[in-house]
């Protein structure tokens, strides 16, 4: 019995924090540009594995428990490897709409900003200020790409799209759209997640910075 509360208590620490941090952690700024550092330095399945490592340690310690017929103890240990199961499938989409809900005030104002036609380059160093912007195009169709995070030419973030235009398939946008800097860099990406008020969850690739046209 005392060998087995020692384990409980050996893995409800390590279990809160591997909780907390999975949360919390893709919404802090930079979450992305750390988890791909790991990836790229040990690999992306032993990275995966390593996330993994608490989760698999409670399956472990909730079998012993079967084992000794503390059915509701190895129920409490399963619940960490249930919350890994969540997280693995839903928390990217989750944790980009609260990420974009916290920061829509400043992204409201950038966009005004833009509306208003005050883009000069202390405009957009006060924007950098607050959140990241890879390009605006002020010009009478908006566009402003708020960018989160990405490796190499492959991005992710947020677009503002006054026109809507990125929610289609790049041939079916305008030439007017395509002609601008930010349609140019946005050739080869798109969304399927619309935020409201023209913002849109966007990925892909930004054409020009990668090597060519997109496949």
């Amino acid at each position: 019995m005392e060998i087995i509360d020692q384990e409980s208590s050996g893995i409800a620490v390590p279990g809160a924090i591997w909780l907390a941090v999975s949360i919390i952690g893709p919404l802090l700024p930079w979450s992305d540009y750390a988890v791909s550092a790991v990836a790229v330095v040990i690999g992306y399945w032993p990275a995966v594995a390593l996330w993994a490592a608490i989760p698999l340690v409670a399956i472990w310690v909730a079998a012993k428990r079967i084992v000794q017929h503390r059915y509701w103890a190895a129920a409490g240990c399963l619940l960490l490897p249930g919350a890994a199961i969540v997280l693995w499938f839903f928390s990217h989409d989750t944790s980009s709409i609260v990420s974009f809900r916290l920061n829509k005030q400043a992204y409201d104002a950038i966009v005004a900003d833009a509306e208003a036609g005050r883009c000069s380059a202390d405009d957009h160093r006060r924007w950098q200020a607050h959140v990241e912007i890879y390009a605006a195009n002020c010009q009478a169709a908006v566009i402003v790409i708020f960018f989160w995070g990405g490796f190499l030419s492959v991005w992710h973030g947020v677009v503002y799209d006054a026109t809507d235009q990125i929610i289609l398939e790049p041939s079916k946008r305008s030439a007017a759209w395509q002609a601008t800097k930010t349609g140019e860099l946005l050739g080869c990406s798109g969304t399927d997640h619309p935020l409201g008020d023209h913002y849109y969850l966007a990925s892909g690739d930004f054409v020009g910075t990668g090597g060519g046209p997109c496949e």
